[in-house]
């Protein structure tokens, strides 16, 4: 190596120290300034935290989450709230008092129990109406599993299950000429009495 590249390496060398030395003490500095910053923190943590919490709470008085709900007077401050204790159909409908709409877990038992109710009701009613018919238990059994509600329901099922004779897949499913005839005449019968000045006078 000659002189000269010698002379490079080293003044190269010494940049690189100086440099160094010079980003080392800017890091020195930065500590410093955080230490500084830490201390004045520790000793004012009273007046920070009562800064903190006003601007927490500020911030939530403005987010204007109080939900309500439809059913009864119930309400929650916050939707955050209102999802954790089980509210449900939650919507966005903001007017004076509050800002969001929803069924609390309280009138949720209520509906499930009046369901329940009604569910045993009609399954009374069918029973009743089933006995006076004539079916059979396994036809009421079908009329439960399949929901039906009136008189007509009954006797598709009565016309269908007497169907151990006919293949399954041509009994009926309500829509055979027996069926949509019984249909017109309970909505001929349902239907109001025509007025009669209406065709004297038009």
């Amino acid at each position: 190596m000659t002189r000269d590249s010698s002379d490079r390496l080293a003044d190269t060398v010494e940049a690189s120290a100086d440099e160094l030395v010079g980003e080392l003490k800017a890091v020195r500095d930065s500590v410093e300034e955080l230490y500084i910053l830490l201390d004045h923190v520790w000793r004012n943590r009273g007046e920070l935290h009562d800064i903190l919490a006003a601007i927490i709470e500020k911030r939530t008085e403005e987010s204007h989450e109080v939900t309500c709900c439809v059913h009864c007077d119930a309400f929650c401050p916050s939707v955050a709230e209102a999802i954790k204790a089980g509210w449900t159909s939650l919507q966005h409908d903001p007017a004076e008092g509050w800002d969001y709409l929803g069924i609390c877990p309280h009138c949720q038992r209520d509906k499930v129990e009046q369901e329940r109710l009604a569910e045993q009701e009609r399954i009374k009613d069918l029973e009743s109406t089933g006995r006076e018919m004539g079916l059979t238990t396994k036809q009421l059994e079908r009329a439960k599993a399949e929901g039906v509600t009136s008189a007509l329901g009954l006797r598709r099922i009565e016309a269908n299950t007497r169907a151990d004779q006919i293949p399954e897949t041509i009994a009926c499913a309500g829509v055979c000429p027996q069926c949509q005839a019984q249909e017109n005449q309970a909505a001929e019968s349902e239907s109001p009495p025509a007025d009669p000045q209406k065709y004297l006078f038009g």
